[in-house]
């Protein structure tokens, strides 16, 4: 879905997937959440959307999400013109109307939360040519995938964390084994809840996604490491939310242009203008970060609703396009019924796994870039762009961020956050992200009208 651009290649690969894990899982999905739901009722819950929502420790969590989405949606809704823009423009199939929904499997992702791989086609190739390509950058400079966990765990030293411990090298698998056995290989860290073993598992490679995905799972392991004092029981994050935002924090603070000026991912001889080079690095982050909260707002939606009963089996797939739509502007690109059966094709939904915990991540995180952009002196409060804060280096915000992670759990989120943002009444805030993209969002605005392409998709 991300290497190709030929789209009945992409609608065979769509529609293959859903077809095959869809229509199976249906029943079975059905029959989990009836027996879930006798579960929490005899805990004296309604149903088992509740006790997912009061394990946030949110009051409100849904209308709250919903003011959150109404801060970010502006934003969102432009970037979804520009791409429809581009794409129908480019498009000599028909498949993409420049007045309709997109078709969910021309984004360059499977689900269509990480419309990253289809930036060249948004782009002319000279405004791209101002970057090094970082994978490029990655392989020149660095023979083995350890290597770059090295780089990644800098990051931390220069906000003065220690070093990882001996056995975090010896027991981490880093690489695909070679060996025969075949491991599950979605990165991931885990905390073994002694004083220092903590691991990574990975089949990294050596590319730019696997460089951020260290940064993010590395968050995780220092997080994991600096509340190994805390009682077993307080041993996790403030909220599932804060742990994932901790380590995409680290990834905004590693896609800085700075610090990809200091690992060579930016051309010291182009001679790109600097704010060309901006918009083109924060619309890269955008197409990453912006559409992943629309789609965990739908997937929640839709699963909450199935959980309440509002949504009935036999309504399961027209009520999930229905909300993919309302927050997405995405359609189905061929026919759907009941007969299928699309949520199956994620696997957050078959694993009965929450996943608002990704939509408050996404704005946690940002809010927390901005705590530690002013711990160290820099951010909107001292006159300066969210996004040229550069923290590498920075004690200041690295023992801001260590206060923080060393809680654990043994305060609620709301005191976590204030240690973070030091404000009296802390709440989870979507501005500090709108003030990240704002250039990108103004750049947006005039593209869009310029070029006359149509806002929405009511």
């Amino acid at each position: 879905m991300a290497k190709t651009r030929d789209y009945s290649t992409l609608l065979e690969a769509w529609s293959g997937w859903r077809n095959a894990v869809g229509p199976p899982s249906k029943q079975l999905f059905s029959r989990m959440i009836e027996i879930n739901n006798l579960g929490v009722q005899s805990a004296g819950f309604h149903d088992t959307s509740e006790i997912w929502k009061n394990e946030l420790g949110i009051s409100n969590l849904e209308n709250i999400v919903d003011d959150l989405y109404a801060t970010i949606q502006p934003l969102y809704v432009q970037l979804h013109a520009f791409v429809r823009g581009r794409l129908s423009a480019i498009d000599k199939t028909g498949v993409v109307h420049s007045d309709r929904p997109l078709p969910a499997h021309v984004l360059g992702n499977m689900w269509a939360q990480n419309w990253e791989p289809i930036l060249p086609q948004l782009l002319p190739t000279a405004a791209l040519s101002g970057g090094e390509d970082a994978t490029q950058v990655l392989r020149r400079r660095y023979s083995s995938f350890n290597q770059l966990v090295v780089v990644a765990q800098d990051f931390f030293l220069s906000l003065g964390f220690q070093p990882l411990p001996p056995t975090f090298w010896s027991r981490s698998q880093f690489v695909r084994p070679n060996d025969g056995r075949k491991p599950v290989c979605h990165g991931s860290a885990t905390d073994f809840y002694s004083q220092e073993d903590v691991r990574l598992l990975m089949c990294g490679k050596i590319n730019e996604d696997d460089f951020y995905t260290l940064h993010h799972e590395m968050g995780h392991l220092y997080y994991f490491l600096t509340y190994s004092h805390q009682p077993f029981l307080f041993r996790s994050g403030a909220s599932s939310a804060f742990h994932e935002a901790i380590g995409d924090t680290i990834i905004y603070a590693a896609m800085a242009t700075k610090h990809r000026h200091r690992l060579g991912f930016v051309s010291t001889g182009n001679k790109t203008n600097p704010k060309d080079l901006d918009i083109i690095n924060l619309l890269r982050q955008a197409l990453v970060k912006i559409p992943i909260l629309p789609f965990s707002l739908a997937l929640e939606k839709w699963r909450w609703g199935v959980m309440a009963g509002q949504i009935k089996p036999n309504q399961y797939n027209q009520a999930w396009w229905n909300l993919k739509l309302k927050y997405q502007g995405i359609v189905p690109p061929i026919e759907r019924s009941e007969k299928d059966f699309d949520p199956a094709s994620k696997f957050h939904i078959i694993s009965n796994t929450p996943y608002i915990r990704y939509f408050l991540s996404s704005v946690l995180q940002v809010q927390i870039f901005q705590a530690l952009c002013e711990a160290s002196g820099q951010g909107p409060r001292f006159g300066k762009p969210l996004n040229q804060c550069d923290i590498y280096g920075s004690i200041e915000a690295g023992n801001r961020l260590r206060e923080m992670m060393s809680l654990g759990s043994s305060h609620p989120w709301n005191v976590a956050l204030k240690v973070l943002t030091h404000e009296e009444n802390p709440k989870i805030d979507a501005q500090p992200l709108m003030d990240y993209y704002q250039p990108l969002h103004e750049w947006l605005v005039i593209e869009n009208r310029r070029l006359n392409y149509t806002i929405g998709f009511d």
